[in-house]
């Protein structure tokens, strides 16, 4: 809307974004409850939006969205061009439901994913559709403006509270076998979610709980806590982890397994320059990386000069460009 485009968000259920939106852009919902039952007055709604508000171009964002967009094109006879955009880990999907995507997707102008891998993926099964790739931006107020000279005698963990994907209980086993040598070194986990009273069980098993804060929600997290001795990413697997975009453009020495196959952990943290790769599941690989961390390992001026690199190529400016040029080639028939 800055530059002169004329913006509407349309969503199925309630009446109102979960995000801030600028006064200038559009809200349409069709206030829908969720569920499969009211899949064909989704798609209708959609139809009679697009007719109404005659776009040059539609962003479908999420699996349903894709879908139904793309089922829209097919079946009822919606031309408008479609960029379907792919926000999750497709590895890890439903195969059902995967199939879908890798059946229907091909109607699409463009499809865009999030990593090199993704698109890669997209590209061996969706024949002569053009596949993009582009990153999420980052989010300046979200991040540190410079890595931090002083670090404090604390370790940073941030996410959804769940031992099933983000195994934050490898953080802990990870943080504990580093914190018997370093009795004075604490552990701040950043976040909500079903997985709190185990993890804090854990902490009692192990013996650390007086080391072990639970923080809840922190807006802007890596800013306030940009002078973390490092940052733990613990997860099996991800789409494109913001935590693990805004830790690093912090500058925060970090340490993340490879939730492959997405292959973002490899794209924005090398080894020995600004933190670690280490295997999904390993706790002892992940606490050998983090005292190698702690030992200081890591020289600040490399962290100066990644977290540089990351807010260039992730800004908000540049990210938006590169989402400009795709609608562009989407209206012109994925040229």
């Amino acid at each position: 809307v800055d530059i002169g485009h004329e913006v509407v968000i349309v969503i199925l259920k309630g009446h109102e974004s979960e995000y801030y939106l600028d006064g200038r852009v559009r809200l349409v919902s069709a206030e829908l409850e969720p569920g499969v039952k009211n899949a064909l007055s989704a798609l209708r709604f959609y139809k009679r939006t697009i007719r109404r508000e005659c776009p040059d171009v539609v962003v479908a964002l999420t699996l349903k969205a894709n879908l139904m967009a793309c089922l829209a094109k097919v079946v009822s006879g919606v031309k408008v061009p479609l960029i379907v955009s792919e926000r999750a880990n497709p590895f890890v999907r439903k195969f059902f439901s995967q199939v879908l995507c890798n059946i229907l997707f091909k109607v699409a102008d463009i499809v865009v994913c999030q990593s090199q891998v993704v698109g890669l993926y997209y590209e061996a099964r969706l024949g002569f559709t053009p596949v993009s790739v582009i990153a999420n931006p980052v989010d300046e107020k979200c991040v540190a403006e410079q890595p931090s000279q002083n670090r404090g005698c604390y370790v940073l963990s941030v996410g959804r509270l769940s031992c099933l994907q983000k195994r934050q209980d490898i953080a802990i086993r990870a943080f504990a076998q580093v914190a018997l040598s370093r009795p004075d070194l604490r552990l701040k986990i950043c976040g909500i979610g079903d997985g709190l009273s185990e993890l804090m069980a854990l902490t009692n098993a192990l013996a650390i709980a007086d080391v072990v804060d639970f923080e809840g929600n922190v807006e802007n997290v890596m800013r306030i806590h940009a002078d973390a001795s490092a940052y733990l990413m613990s997860s099996d697997f991800e789409g494109f982890p913001n935590a693990l975009i805004e830790a690093t453009a912090s500058g925060i020495p970090t340490v993340t397994t490879d939730f492959s196959p997405s292959g973002i952990a490899q794209e924005l943290v090398k080894d020995s320059y600004n933190g670690f790769v280490v295997p999904t599941g390993d706790d002892s690989a992940m606490a050998d990386a983090l005292e190698r961390i702690l030992e200081g390992e890591i020289r600040e001026e490399c962290l100066l000069e990644s977290a540089k690199t990351i807010k260039e190529k992730f800004s908000l400016n540049q990210i938006s460009k590169e989402w400009l040029v795709t609608c562009e080639r989407a209206i012109k028939g994925g040229q």
